[in-house]
């Protein structure tokens, strides 16, 4: 009699494939089988897996060559109720027999008392799977609303285990990665182009996350994405625990603040170049997308950099990258959308472009007003003959940056583009100081605070021609003739 061996195991606590193995050779010794094949697969039979057991697939070919399969105890053959009843229908089509080593018995299932013996067992190993399943499913659940971590470690946190017992004891930042997650999540925030962190990061020689051989953009999307770096809504002091999509307080302190985080996160996720074009590759300020500016035609623009033809200088310009219906000069046109943005930010209510005023901001942007006024006057005591020392003037700033730090925290619209936040800090300060904090924006955190403040901005057709006679403020005129605006409602 011509039979197979068939060994499996989906976990360390059970009875490793090895010992299977053996058993089932010394069984089909003792009966005085044949053994045509050892297989083996280490992957679990139950219908919660999604892997393929290729050893077992060849088996069930197998069987019209086969006289028996040798198994450890039915439950290693398959969990599957189904499944298991239909390689019990296939044995007996074929008349092979099925031996469990661990019953020490050679079943039929020919045999309609055998047949019933088997499938009983298949129905135990299917109520047995269901069943750890279900208490695995519950202890998931219930480290998740405790806070506690689960899966592989994050980048950026370690996890303390006790050296005896090896429990679980907590999870904490770690001391060299946290600074980098920290740092990622500044830089995105701020709108600098992906290629340029990883650039930074592998020219700093930062070990890449995840063991890998460079830092690549994948990695940094998905480290943004991450719930577990995050404050736990309403709370500081912890950070975010996910499990199917419901947040859970965590027992570890998040990495960055939320302000950070809802900028960083939407920074990645309303990019008005992304998917289409990489960050990297943005050159111009209008170009490659409707949420920017669009045509008449419904087109978005696209950039033409300078060249020459026949002799004659031609000056970057935008064109309709549909049907070239309107074509712009591309200096004036920035300029002037430029002077749009500024003097909308430039205004007290800017802010409220991206979220409703709340009380608490409210209250919270008047304790950030009060606590500058109060330091701007121990300066000018410091300044002003008679007044207080420098000593003072440094304890009183030390003991004030913690409440600015905080009140400033509560005054930021959540959710609004990091270099958004800048320019409104630099309106606080004065209407002068906008245009150069907007000067000193990366082109892609520039194109978010456009996509952001506007809700459409079209170029119409040309009304009057530009040439190289043009006065500039005529320029600037006949280029604001040509578009129309609406802002952004909150």
């Amino acid at each position: 009699m011509r039979a197979v061996i068939y060994g499996r195991s989906s976990t360390a606590k059970e009875k490793s494939i090895t010992d299977q193995v053996a058993g089932c050779r010394l069984a089909a010794a003792a009966q005085g089988w044949t053994v045509a094949a050892e297989l083996s697969d280490p992957v679990s039979a139950s219908r919660y897996s999604r892997k393929i057991r290729e050893n077992w697939s060849r088996l069930l070919t197998m069987l019209p060559t086969l006289d028996a399969v040798v198994l450890w105890e039915p439950s290693r053959g398959d969990r599957s109720l189904a499944s298991w009843a239909t390689f019990l229908d296939d044995c007996r089509t074929h008349e092979v027999k099925i031996h469990a080593v661990s019953h020490n018995r050679t079943y039929d299932p020919g045999n309609a008392r055998d047949y019933r013996s088997l499938a009983e067992d298949g129905v135990d190993s299917a109520y047995e799977s269901d069943r750890l399943s279900g208490r695995v499913k519950r202890g998931k659940a219930s480290a998740a609303a405790s806070g506690k971590p689960a899966g592989k470690t994050c980048y950026g946190l370690e996890r303390v285990y006790d050296p005896h017992t090896r429990d679980y004891v907590a999870q904490r930042p770690h001391p060299d990665q946290a600074a980098v997650v920290q740092r990622i999540f500044r830089e995105v925030a701020a709108g600098t182009p992906i290629s340029r962190i990883t650039r930074d990061l592998m020219r700093d020689q930062i070990p890449p996350a995840q063991g890998g051989a460079v830092w690549r953009r994948t990695t940094i999307t998905a480290m943004v994405k991450r719930a577990a770096y995050r404050p736990y809504p309403g709370r500081n002091d912890v950070a975010c625990r996910e499990h199917h999509g419901t947040l859970f307080p965590a027992t570890w302190p998040p990495l960055v603040d939320e302000a950070t985080w809802a900028a960083a996160h939407a920074a990645l996720a309303a990019r008005p170049d992304a998917p289409t074009k990489r960050p990297g590759s943005v050159r111009h300020l209008l170009s490659g997308s409707v949420r920017l500016m669009v045509c008449p035609c419904g087109s978005a623009l696209s950039g033409r950099p300078r060249s020459t033809l026949r002799g004659m200088v031609r000056e970057p310009a935008y064109t309709c990258s549909g049907d070239w219906c309107v074509s712009a000069p591309m200096a004036d046109l920035d300029e002037y959308v430029t002077q749009l943005v500024v003097a909308r930010l430039s205004k007290k209510d800017a802010r409220h472009l991206w979220v409703a005023d709340t009380t608490g901001a409210r209250s919270a942007a008047d304790e950030l007003a009060r606590l500058r006024t109060e330091l701007e006057e121990a300066r000018a005591s410091f300044a002003a003959p008679g007044g207080i020392s420098a000593a003072a003037l440094a304890m009183k700033e030390q003991a004030m940056a913690p409440a600015m730090a905080d009140a400033e925290r509560r005054a930021r619209p959540a959710g609004a583009p990091l270099a958004a936040l800048k320019l409104l800090d630099a309106a606080k300060i004065g209407k002068d100081r906008v245009r150069p904090a907007w000067e000193s924006l990366p082109i892609t955190a520039k194109r978010e605070v456009i996509a952001g403040l506007f809700s459409s901005l079209r170029l119409g057709p040309v009304t009057v021609r530009i040439n190289r006679w043009t006065a500039p403020e005529e320029r600037l005129a006949i280029v604001a003739e040509r578009i129309t605006h609406e802002w952004r409602k909150p």
